[in-house]
């Protein structure tokens, strides 16, 4: 131990002895040079062949540290060698290290540690890309200093690394049990150590968080990392999914680099959409970019405070009580309580996500709806109603989140747009600022028909780009924005932007192929009034008028033939996903397939007519045969019959003439099929339609009505 008042260097003044470790003693010194105040970490060489080889290569990576310059890691401004004991002067960090705070708090905050975590992923990033790398390979809560900030600091880095010695082996292991990578120490004697690289700190840095969000030492039974939500159900899947993926037992398996694991912990509540279903049995389908986030920072709150420690009329303690209420699936409780919480703090943002996420997911799923009128607010416009009233108070991250709810769960256009056009360029939430542009432009385009679409499309094509290379495949969010993006691209179709219909089909071909390669993890995260079936149909829908309009604005039969026949692949692809048995099908959806059926049958009479093919008269048959098979004679399905008469009318008359005696035998007899089942439709008959009133009083048909069609002509 170097004595109190020596100088080394001739300018360093040990002032005291401040900390210890098993192989080092830290001092606060002070520069009497530069009247500043230095840490002094001292390694003394007590000539055991470990210690020299540890002293060498610490003085070799506290040298290439020298250059360091990240807010995360202390800077070492000089090493000194004094009779083989090594002085490592670095700056003096205040705080507390977090395994201190971890025992006198217990579990972290989750928001915080996902923060921590991301600064220590950007340090680690930034060793790892030195030339040459390094490696830290000893990450642990008590290597990291908590700040009075808030900020975390690496200490004892690359001086008090702790080597453990196997009882029998020559091998010497770096690292501390329980956060160490298994690479880290070989087999139970030691041997086959492998050499440590980036891979071997994510692991650390994972062992780490997790004794951070859950407060469970992995150095301590039951001596394994579990997934965090095992002890805290509320935790984020998401962090859960990245803490175990950090924590695999081959290299291979983890993330590659820091700075990948940096991205996923930038990202982690995209990875949460399975426990959001399985929680809600109803995901946040159409709020990812802000929605999806919501559940993680009350849960952040909860991970680390114990229910006995809560104190009343606490901002954060509010909003532990409120997640505290919707895990006893008390909704109405966990309301009243965010409530309170703003009336405690107007200007923070959790209890007014919190409030918002409650009304629009849960509250509705609380209420009897067999006794709640029809005409009872929903639950996501009681939340927006009462938030708005705070609106000139709250932060920008709660106006998007008022708007995507106006956009996804209300369709209220107009009010999204009003409050994405609210939140401000905001170096606090940069990505809801890009994201409230894009979702700007999808409104007014759905509100204004007639919209100039040109100024607009810039946004629209960025959003292009970033729903299909920012998002992750398995999130929800990905296939409503394909879908909305569609939807405009389709009625843009004729404005002076050529290039729609093909952009649409490539969209759509995308979305086709991520929905298929992703349709197991999806199922599981869609709700399901909005399945992996639901974007598969709507995508046909749109991709068939897409190609219809091809087709329509084509002067090549060739082309046009081609076009129509996609389209009728689309449709029947769109067609395959009602079931028209169903007896709770909705009127709206009936109306739908009707229109379909009638629209895929005049498809193959349009393609009759360009291509001269009598087998597509036969398949317009079919396809209205079959469908007045499934409707029968409901009012829905009146319009099948009108088409079918005027489509057999036209078919007949134009071969045959006007006169009905010289039509063919069986086509008089369909024409009566027709007319006897069309007229057990109320809407035709009682309550009349003119098209089909003019087909059976102004045609031959009436003569086939009244018996005058005495075969005398073709037979063809």
């Amino acid at each position: 131990m170097t004595e109190l008042g020596t100088v080394l260097d001739g300018k360093y003044e040990i002032l005291k002895k401040v900390g210890q470790g098993g192989m080092s003693i830290v001092y606060l010194a002070m520069d009497n040079r530069l009247n500043k105040q230095w840490a002094v970490k001292e390694i003394k060489n007590d000539g055991s062949k470990s210690v020299e080889t540890l002293l060498k290569g610490l003085e070799r990576e506290a040298n290439i540290l020298k250059n360091v310059d990240h807010p995360v890691l202390p800077r070492i401004v000089d090493i000194i060698n004094e009779n083989g004991t090594i002085y490592v002067i670095m700056d003096f960090v205040e705080g507390k290290p977090l395994n201190e705070v971890l025992k006198a708090e217990g579990a972290q905050k989750q928001s915080d540690v996902i923060e921590w975590g991301r600064a220590l992923a950007s340090a680690l990033d930034y060793l790892h890309s030195m030339n040459p790398p390094i490696i830290y390979r000893d990450m642990k809560p008590s290597n990291v200093m908590l700040k009075p900030d808030g900020s975390v600091k690496l200490i004892d880095f690359g001086t008090a690394k702790e080597y453990i010695i196997e009882n029998n082996a020559d091998t010497t292991a770096l690292g501390t049990r329980g956060y160490a990578a298994p690479e880290q120490f070989g087999d139970a004697q030691g041997r086959g150590i492998y050499n440590t690289d980036a891979r071997t700190d994510i692991y650390n840095l994972g062992a780490t968080l997790y004794h951070l969000v859950t407060g469970k030492n992995p150095c301590e039974p039951p001596y394994e990392i579990k997934p965090i939500r095992q002890w805290n159900p509320m935790l984020s899947s998401g962090l859960e999914q990245i803490i175990i993926k950090c924590c695999q037992s081959n290299p291979n398996d983890r993330y590659q680099s820091c700075s990948e694991l940096l991205y996923a912990l930038d990202h982690y509540n995209e990875l949460d959409n399975e426990y959001r279903a399985k929680a809600k049995k109803k995901l946040v389908t159409f709020g990812v970019m802000a929605g999806l986030s919501l559940l993680s920072v009350g849960c952040a709150i909860f991970g680390g405070v114990k229910k006995n420690e809560i104190k009343e009329k606490n901002y954060s303690n509010k909003i532990l009580e409120a997640e505290d209420a919707l895990q006893d699936n008390d909704i109405n409780g966990a309301i009243k309580i965010y409530k309170e919480a703003i009336a405690l703090d107007e200007s923070s943002s959790d209890a007014y996500l919190g409030l918002l996420d409650t009304y629009a997911y849960y509250y509705d799923m609380d209420q009897n709806t067999d006794t709640v009128s029809e005409n009872v607010d929903s639950g996501a416009k009681l939340g927006v109603r009462y938030v708005t009233k705070y609106i000139d108070k709250v932060n920008a991250d709660v106006v998007y989140e008022v708007a995507i709810i106006y956009y996804n769960e209300i369709q209220d256009y107009k009010a999204a747009m009003q409050y994405f056009n609210q939140v401000n360029d905001s170096a606090n939430f940069p990505d809801e600022t890009a994201q409230a542009a894009y979702y700007s432009a999808i409104c007014e385009n759905k509100i204004k028909k007639n919209s100039n679409f040109a100024n607009s499309k810039e946004n629209l094509v960025n959003f292009e780009t970033y729903n299909s290379e920012e998002l992750e495949d398995t999130n929800p969010s990905k296939y409503v924005n394909y879908l909305n993006i569609a939807s405009i691209y389709v009625d843009n179709l004729g404005s002076d932007t050529a290039d729609m219909p093909q952009r649409t089909i490539a969209l759509l071909t995308e979305a086709n192929e991520k929905l298929d390669e992703n349709s197991t993890a999806l199922s599981n995260a869609l709700p399901e009034d909005r399945n992996v079936k639901y974007y598969t149909a709507q995508y046909a829908r749109i991709l068939y008028s897409v190609y219809s309009y091809q087709a329509k604005n084509t002067n090549v039969d060739a082309e046009k033939e081609t076009y129509y026949l996609s389209a009728i692949d689309s449709l029947n692809r769109y067609l395959a996903s009602i079931d028209i048995t169903d007896p709770n099908l909705p009127d709206t959806t009936k109306k739908s397939y009707v229109k379909y059926m009638k629209e895929e049958a005049e498809t193959y009479i349009a393609l009759e007519k360009i291509s001269d093919n009598k087998d597509y008269y036969d398949q317009a048959e079919k396809v209205y045969s079959s469908a007045e098979s499934s409707m029968g004679t409901v009012d829905n399905a009146a319009d099948i019959y009108v088409s079918h008469l005027t489509y057999l009318y036209d078919r007949y008359s134009g071969e045959y003439g006007s006169n009905p005696k010289r039509w063919k035998q069986d086509g008089i007899q369909k024409i009566k099929a027709v007319y006897n089942a069309g007229s057990k439709i109320n809407i035709l008959v009682s309550r009349g339609n003119n098209e089909w009133n003019s087909l059976i009083v102004n045609s031959a048909i009436s003569d086939i009505i009244n018996g005058n069609t005495a075969v005398t002509g073709s037979e063809e």
